[in-house]
Order: C-alpha cells, then structure tokens, then sequence
C-alpha cells in the first residue's frame, strides 16, 4: 500500500511537471508566433555611390558655333550617383526594383595638341536623371542577389568646358543631346542586416555594383562619342 501510495505521487508529480512544461511549450511558441516577423515585402531607402564614366569614339564639333581644332577620343572619370529606392519582394528568391536616381555622366578627355602645338583639354558635366526598374534575383534564398533591367535618362546638364593654351576658357552645351537616352543595366548586390529579425523596423545594408555598356548609350545623335557607365559599390540602406 505504501509503494502504491508513493508511485501514485510520483505519477501526480510527473503529470505535473508535464503540465508545467507542455504550458511553457504553448506559452513560448504563442510568443514566438507574436513576436517573430517574416520579412517584410516592401523595402524603400537611398544609396549613393561613384560612376565610372568611360568614353571613347569621336567628338570635334561641340555645338553649332565650335569645332575644336583636332577630334577627342577617349577619357574617364569619377562622378556622383544617388538615388532613391523603392523595392517590392514578392518572396525570399525574387522581387522588383525601382531607382530613381541623379547620375552624372560626365568625363574628361585625354588631353590633344592642336596644329599651334598648343595643349587643348575638354570635360563635360552630362547629368541625368535616371529611372531605373529591375528584376532582382536571389538565386540560393539568401543574401546575395542580382538584378537586371531598362534605364531610363532625362538630360538636366549638358555642359562642356574647353580649354586651349592662351586662350580664354570656353564654357557652352553640347549641341544635338540625346535627351531621353534608353539603355539596359545587370549588377549584384549583397544584403547585410543591420538590425534583428524581431526588431519592429527592419535595415539593410547593400553594398552593390552595376553595368551599362555603350550599346544605346550614344549622348548625341551626332558624331560616334559614347560610354560604358559602371557604378562602384558603395552603400544602399532600405
């Protein structure tokens, strides 16, 4: 009767603690299905970054009342790229993109020797305000993703400056400037959280790189000056 007795409280005992544990079990996991959060579908932010602008072709006659004294070929340079962003991601292996972007395309050209043997130099300012949709693509569900699509230029700044030993310095725009140019862009990116899964505001830090090739990306409707646009990562918050 004794050993009943004690096995009878035992099994009082065991069920209790089950009952404690089972409870805690529903207590943690209706918690966690309060506090957890899936990742949200709508991102927006800003990113900043650097373009390397390379051009090559030919340019001479700047506009309708210039033409310098020999043909500028190639140059390079090291322009401002902001924009802002506006991502929708439909699951954790594909989305969309939207940049809305001011980018400089600007560049300065290898320098010439005229018939004077007079150095002449010349840079432009081009700037553009960029519309940029894309598909973006992370192929492994995780942080690395890549993106593809159209851009989209609006010409606000078509300024040159040109520069010829003894005289004075020539500033005017470009004539004939493809206002609206169309082109295509690809680039990656990689996803770094900067705060926790839980928290109630979710940020990402992407450093990321895109490309555009010269096809389609002619400034002018005159001459064969072109360039090949690469934007360097930097950062891009959303």
């Amino acid at each position: 009767l004794k050993t009943f007795i004690m096995l009878q409280k035992y099994i009082s005992k065991t069920k209790l603690l089950f009952g404690i544990l089972l409870f805690t079990l529903i207590s943690v996991g209706a918690n966690a299905q309060t506090i957890s959060r899936t990742s949200p579908r709508w991102w927006f932010g800003i990113s900043g970054a650097a373009n390397m602008n390379y051009y090559r072709g030919n340019t001479q006659m700047l506009n309708s009342t210039w033409t310098t004294p020999t043909a500028f070929h190639k140059g390079t340079s090291v322009r401002p790229y902001a924009s802002m962003l506006t991502e929708y991601r439909a699951n954790k292996y594909w989305g969309f993109m939207l940049n809305t972007a001011f980018d400089n395309r600007g560049g300065k050209f290898d320098p010439k020797i005229a018939a004077c043997d007079c150095p002449i130099n010349l840079t432009t300012n081009l700037s553009y305000i960029a519309i940029e949709p894309s598909i973006r693509l992370a192929p492994f569900g995780s942080s690395f993703y890549l993106f593809a699509g159209p851009t989209i230029g609006i010409n606000i700044n078509k300024e040159f400056k040109y520069a010829q030993e003894g005289q004075q310095e020539l500033r005017a725009d470009w004539s004939s400037i493809n206002k609206t140019p169309i082109a295509a862009q690809i680039g990656a990116g990689f996803d770094i959280p900067l705060s926790g899964r839980v928290s109630e505001t979710q940020m990402t830090l992407s450093p990321f790189a895109s490309f555009q090739t010269d096809f389609f990306q002619s400034p002018r409707s005159v001459e064969t000056v072109s360039y090949t646009h690469l934007t360097l990562p930097t950062n891009r918050e959303v």
